[in-house]
């Protein structure tokens, strides 16, 4: 099973925002100082570095996003998070359509931007670790309630699947 990959306007995304956050700390600086051209090269190169290192890491941490079955485990890895949910725990495979998207409350942990949801967040008053580029097409729900929220590129197949599996 695979998850659905990132699109590359989420990295152009970052590479913008990162690149204006840089200039606009540079020319911040530059106005508060007498000695604006020393600082507005510092501050500029030191934001830049800052930027280029988000972006650099979460395009990097990006690539160990996966999903794998191994015997009675179902191992989901987010950006930032590694998951194991014993099949036994599953209480639902569930697929979500687009017209009825799951609705996210507040993050607790992770990232929510445009092109990428990937961590912790709040389901009608429960903990699920969501990854998704745009929105989670399948959902596996534990018999305690919490769940794990995915964008798999085939959720129709992938839910036959744990539900074949899961039968035997």
């Amino acid at each position: 099973m695979e998850l659905v990959t990132l699109d590359y306007r989420l990295y152009v995304f970052l590479w913008l925002f990162g690149t204006f956050f840089a200039l606009l700390l540079a020319v911040m600086t530059a106005m508060h100082s007498a000695h604006g051209h020393i600082l507005i090269h510092a501050a500029g190169v030191l934001a830049m570095v800052f930027a280029w290192g988000v972006f650099f890491s979460i395009a990097g941490l990006s690539n160990r996003r996966s999903i794998a079955i191994k015997d009675d485990v179902v191992v989901v890895k987010s950006t930032f998070y590694t998951s194991r949910l014993l099949r036994s725990e599953i209480a639902s495979a569930e697929v979500v359509s687009e017209a009825t998207p799951l609705k996210l409350g507040r993050r607790s942990n992770g990232i929510s931007m445009p092109g990428l949801r990937t961590g912790w967040f709040n389901v009608a008053g429960k903990q699920y670790l969501i990854d998704a580029t745009r929105a989670a097409n399948i959902v596996l729900v534990t018999k305690s309630g919490s769940g794990i929220g995915l964008e798999v590129k085939d959720p129709v197949a992938f839910k036959r699947f744990l539900d074949t599996s899961n039968s035997h």
